[in-house]
């Protein structure tokens, strides 16, 4: 099976019915990958043909409640549907801390039916490390320039080919090395506010960078015409938002 980088949203922090926030998946033939968890996947993965079922991996890029806010749901729904092997969190410590003060909160831990959580906690660092092997893929991870502590990505596939994720950020070097040569740059494009880019940075730094492609996310879903146009100022490749559903092979 060759692994899959899927879009599953690209709204900014308020989504709409049609347009979920930005969070991604990543399929394997050793089963699915989470990056974000900002709704219910029980309501929308099987749209395109997923099992939420098939989650092995949580990867939470940071601690806002557009990124993880549909984390307890789906951890319950696949409590309910009888699962009972481990599933395993990734994300920066400091997230990570608040995930599980927020899930003992939750009464998480004495539920009957809970299955093991296992947490693989990394330093915030800016020089881009690896954090995930797995179903042929591997995951780096650095920190980003954001208003707490975040990862942006890049996912290598055994074809060779990569994608980058900024996650929410300003502008930065580590995110110039976790998509230097990629095949695409998944890059959010909020606007003009602290710990955030606009699609001209976004442009920049695809143009830096080196990337194939470059696709806006985390962007007023109103507004995709006018940031596209402007990413195309600063970078000279193809420029796009991507759609939910969309795959890319790695």
């Amino acid at each position: 099976m060759t692994p899959r980088w899927w879009c599953l949203g690209y709204a900014f922090s308020v989504a709409t019915p049609q347009v979920w926030n930005t969070h991604f998946a990543l399929t394997t033939a050793a089963g699915l990958l989470l990056v974000d968890v900002p709704a219910d996947p029980h309501l929308h993965l099987p749209r395109w043909g997923l099992d939420p079922a098939q989650t092995e991996h949580v990867l939470l890029t940071h601690f806002h409640p557009d990124h993880v806010s549909g984390l307890p749901l789906l951890l319950q729904n696949l409590a309910l549907r009888g699962r009972t092997r481990p599933l395993t969190v990734h994300g920066p410590a400091p997230a990570l801390a608040r995930v599980r003060a927020w899930l003992r909160a939750l009464d998480w831990e004495p539920w009957p039916w809970a299955y093991p959580l296992r947490w693989q906690a990394a330093p915030v660092d800016a020089t881009p490390q690896p954090v995930l092997d797995w179903g042929g893929v591997r995951v780096w991870a650095a920190t980003m320039q954001h208003l707490v502590p975040t990862w942006g990505l890049r996912v290598e596939g055994p074809s060779g080919r990569a994608v980058a994720y900024s996650a929410d950020t300003a502008p930065n070097p580590a995110l110039d090395a976790l998509a230097r040569a990629a095949s695409a740059l998944f890059h959010e494009a909020t606007g003009d506010f602290a710990g955030h880019s606009t699609p001209a940075q976004a442009g920049a730094t695809a143009q830096r960078a080196g990337v194939q492609a470059l696709y806006l996310v985390h962007v007023d879903p109103g507004r995709t015409a006018e940031a596209v146009r402007q990413a195309r100022q600063t970078f000279a490749g193809p420029v796009a938002v991507p759609q939910p559903g969309q795959a890319w092979a790695l």
